[in-house]
């Protein structure tokens, strides 16, 4: 509150009055918000009426061991409801700065003050200070004839409940966080409108939201929509709902023991959370990026590979994100975070990595001329002498060929692409989206992508580093490209000749029907400008994305206590009297939001 410069010769000014108040030990003002925490506490607590007394209750009497014991020892003294609202810091007119306000708090080694102190009003705590409460609190209760704590006894005889030597006793005014119990979080779609995608029914969330923030959370269950057997036409597509190869749903739970993603095998951890956080962070550093750093599954088989939904959970605001960076695959340390992208290079050098070539811009008619098509097969185009341009070249004089059964094989298949899945990143680790690695459902997060590639259109700046724009229209035009974000429905590949598995786990980068028809089908396909004659000009292809794992239907279940709004329960005990001898107790329930809760 107000502004702390205000003030004269050390003394704050009142804004009220105008004046100078030396009496004032902090600012005081309108409150200025949202900007940071203020300086005023207001505490509210249950204590002794009088704290320098011990308890006294003259209308109980329990037993223990069998034998009457009196709650009384003079007067009454009974627990009451305290207010105060003092300064956390005070003004030093010596040091010219903000202290502790050690009049009402301990303070650590580092001058701040400790707030949480339990004994700041018991005998146990500072007499000071205790008295210093006292004397600027006020009840904010009945000061006689109402007690706020409620002992535990058998009603029968009477016979308190005690820990060892202690009587259990419940505080009747407790302020404690909102419990929520197997809230269904909301998937947030990360498919905006107007970002028109195909075969968008099965792009799942990206961010799960909760009703409340600020948890402590107590169990958070991932149910995982059922995943295909195979991929391929009709109700075994990836356009349709499958049911898991054996024929159930598959689970993923969240262990807070040991903060890890788990699969249908509770001793099988698949994701260690804890580790994640602290690669991300830097904390922790153990020669892989985060997610790989994380990533405990390896070469996982169905129904584990379709049940694998690796989470981040943000407890202060509530959601679970379940993107993650492209750049949080990988290994070699030594490469800079911003050239930790998928390259095209088997066995790149550090310094090397960040890029796709093109490949020489070499047109199809002069190409075909040279007659070297043996020197290279489908899964060599990462090689410096082919690149995009010269796979698209043989593609567009092979393919009648080589596709016989397709009757427009050039128009459908030959394209000047890339396949994010069979590419590498840092450490020769492989892509989150190879299914053939064991990661069945890796999709991209819908408009996280960065295409940037040299620039196609004549002019001072063609072959300059560009940003490549987006289209959902084919034929895909110069400086543009078309994405898969998810899988999509294939054809019938018996139809068109090809034999083709249809165990998403596989995958053959050297086989045509693989590395070029299929991969057209797949989440991670990227298509540039493939019109004969103009081929891309010579250079890398940097390609940023984020990529997930879930689907439209996963369903998320989390048990939390949420201090973004507090429950306030106040119990009215009435003592006990001759016609009454055992107390009544009424406990009132409200709840309240916690303001400014971000600060």
């Amino acid at each position: 509150q107000g502004d702390p410069a205000d003030q004269v010769g050390g003394a704050f000014v009142n804004p009220d009055t105008g004046k100078i108040d030396p009496t004032l030990r902090a600012p005081k003002g309108d409150p200025r918000l949202p900007v940071a925490a203020g300086n005023t506490l207001v505490r509210w607590w249950v204590g002794l009426r009088d704290p320098e007394r011990a308890y006294s209750n003259p209308s109980i009497q329990l037993r223990s061991g069998g034998n009457l014991v009196a709650l009384s020892n003079g007067g009454e003294n009974l627990f009451v409801l305290w207010r105060a609202e003092v300064p956390i810091r005070v003004w030093d007119r010596v040091a010219g700065r903000f202290v502790a306000n050690a009049a009402f708090f301990a303070v650590d080694a580092l001058g701040n003050p400790i707030l949480d102190d339990p004994d700041f009003f018991t005998q146990a705590g500072d007499a000071t200070r205790r008295a210093n409460w006292a004397r600027v609190g006020r009840i904010e209760t009945e000061s006689a004839g109402l007690d706020l704590i409620a002992f535990s006894f058998n009603k029968q005889n009477r016979e308190a409940v005690v820990n060892g030597l202690t009587p259990e006793v419940t505080s009747l005014v407790r302020f404690q966080p909102k419990r929520n119990t197997g809230e269904a979080l909301v998937q947030m779609s990360p498919v905006p409108p107007g970002l028109e995608t195909d075969n968008a029914a099965k792009v799942g969330a990206d961010t799960f939201a909760a009703g409340e923030g600020a948890w402590t959370v107590k169990s958070l269950r991932i149910q995982p929509a059922a995943v295909p057997g195979a991929f391929g036409p009709g109700n075994a597509s990836a356009g349709s709902p499958f049911p898991a190869s054996d024929g159930t749903i598959a689970y993923t739970l969240f262990d807070l023991a040991g903060d890890q993603v788990q699969g249908l095998d509770p001793t099988r951890p698949m994701f260690n959370l804890s580790r994640y956080l602290r690669l991300a962070s830097g904390e922790l550093v153990n020669g892989s990026y985060p997610f790989t750093g994380a990533l405990e599954a390896s070469a996982l088989t169905l129904p584990e590979a379709g049940a694998f939904v690796p989470v981040v959970p943000d407890l202060k605001s509530g959601v679970l994100r379940a993107s993650f960076d492209i750049r949080e695959v990988g290994s070699d340390l030594s490469v800079p975070v911003g050239d930790r992208l998928p390259t095209s290079a088997p066995n790149a050098a550090p310094g090397s990595w960040g890029g796709i070539h093109t490949g020489p811009a070499v047109p199809a008619a002069t190409d075909t001329a040279s007659g070297d098509w043996a020197t290279f097969d489908w899964d060599d185009w990462q090689n410096a002498n082919v690149g995009i341009n010269r796979r698209f070249n043989k593609l567009w004089a092979n393919l009648p060929t080589l596709a016989p059964g397709v009757s427009d094989a050039r128009e459908r298949f030959a394209k000047r692409f890339i396949y994010l899945p069979a590419l590498i990143q840092p450490g020769g680790v492989a892509s989150p989206l190879a299914t053939n690695a064991g990661l069945l459902r890796g999709a991209i997060t819908p408009g996280s992508e960065s295409v940037i590639g040299p620039n196609q259109l004549p002019g001072p700046s063609f072959g300059q580093p560009i940003r490549y724009s987006r289209t959902t229209n084919r034929p895909v035009g110069p400086n543009e490209y078309y994405i898969n974000y998810t899988h999509q429905i294939e054809p019938d590949w018996a139809s068109l000749g090809l034999a083709v598995d249809l165990d998403p786990l596989v995958h053959n980068e050297s086989d045509l029907a693989y590395a070029v028809f299929r991969a057209q089908y797949r989440a991670g396909y990227v298509e540039f400008n493939s019109k004969p004659g103009e081929p891309l000009p010579a250079g890398n292809i940097r390609i940023s994305y984020r990529f997930q794992f879930t689907e439209p239907n996963d369903v998320v279940t989390v048990d939390y206590d949420s201090s973004r709004m507090i429950d306030i329960l106040v119990g009215l005990q009435t003592l006990p009297s001759q016609g009454i001898p055992n107390p009544q107790l009424i406990t009132v329930r409200g709840s309240a939001t916690v303001r400014n809760f971000l600060r």
